[in-house]
């Protein structure tokens, strides 16, 4: 399976990405990173209550 995953990944990166499509992908990253922090500081929060 990790095998499969590295050649789908060489695979795409061979492949030439258009600029909006960069664009978009670094846009749903930033929001992604945004809702880990998130959920992050709502577990914190949930510890501190429970203790």
């Amino acid at each position: 399976m990790l095998l499969n995953l590295f050649f789908i990944t060489v695979k795409i990166s061979k492949r030439q990405f258009t600029n909006e499509e960069i664009k978009k992908a670094y846009h749903m990253e930033k929001i992604e990173s945004h809702l880990q922090s998130v959920k992050a500081k709502q577990f914190d929060h949930q510890q501190i209550k429970f203790l």
